[in-house]
């Protein structure tokens, strides 16, 4: 009879395997859990893969790992080019001076961007379409973490102007919004008023609510324990004690 991990064999050794119970895998002449490396799973037999692999999955030349000296590319395994070069399918070639790393030769085959010295002078790039540019086109801004042309987008309704990735920021605002930090609002919040003039939210005077101005005798409201005297907040301090300019005792 067959040995018990054997589901049909030519004779009575584990190693006499022909096929297996699931879920073993055949592998030369074994029923083994798992295929060794350099082989791979197919349907219940392990194969081997093709030389130019480690290590491989679904077929004998979809290479998942190389020799030290290699480096997976589209399921090959080849040449471990410095980050300035590329295999060329034969051997390392330098990339175009403008990229930091690239896929192919030329100025359009780059892939990272980032400072690059030319001629003696260092440049800020960013890559836009395979280029490594020193300014973005027309209709994409900088980048200046991943080097990289951005498309803008649609600002919100109410920013004249904006920046960012997510296009939240803006820098200014369609009247009759005022810019509020980098949001655009219909009114300013506590502590702050509008001024029309700049249209955006400036911070009143520490002693105020709410104002009208800058000033310590702009306020329209006070604090708590405090009263509004001809645009002061004048603090209500215990017998001995006077008020500074902050509206504490």
């Amino acid at each position: 009879s067959c040995s018990l991990t054997c589901a049909t064999c030519n004779g009575p050794s584990p190693n006499d395997c022909l096929s297996c119970h699931p879920p073993l895998l055949l592998h030369n002449g074994k029923c083994v859990n798992f295929c060794p490396l350099g082989w791979f799973k197919s349907v219940s037999v392990c194969k081997k893969c093709d030389a130019s692999c480690r290590a491989c999955a679904g077929s004998a030349n979809q290479c998942t790992e190389c020799a030290p000296s290699q480096k997976v590319f589209q399921s090959k395994c080849v040449m471990n080019c410095a980050p300035d070069e590329f295999f060329d399918g034969l051997r390392c070639t330098k990339c175009h001076p403008s990229c930091k790393e690239c896929s192919k030769e030329g100025h359009l085959g780059c892939t990272k961007c980032g400072f690059r010295t030319l001629n003696g002078k260092t440049n800020k790039l960013y890559l836009s379409n395979g280029e490594c540019k020193h300014v973005c086109p027309a209709g994409t801004f900088e980048d200046d973490v991943s080097y990289e042309c951005h498309g803008c987008q649609q600002c919100p309704a109410s920013c004249q102007s904006c920046y960012g990735i997510n296009t939240t920021s803006c820098l200014s605002c369609v009247p009759p919004y005022v810019l509020h930090g980098t949001q655009c609002v219909s009114s300013c919040p506590e502590g702050s008023y509008m001024d029309r003039a700049l249209h955006q939210c400036l911070s009143c005077h520490a002693s105020c609510v709410t104002c009208n101005g800058t000033g310590p005798e702009e306020c329209h409201s006070c604090r708590a324990g405090a009263d509004l005297s001809d645009g002061s907040c004048v603090t209500n301090c215990s017998k001995g004690k006077y008020p500074d300019v902050a509206g504490s005792c």
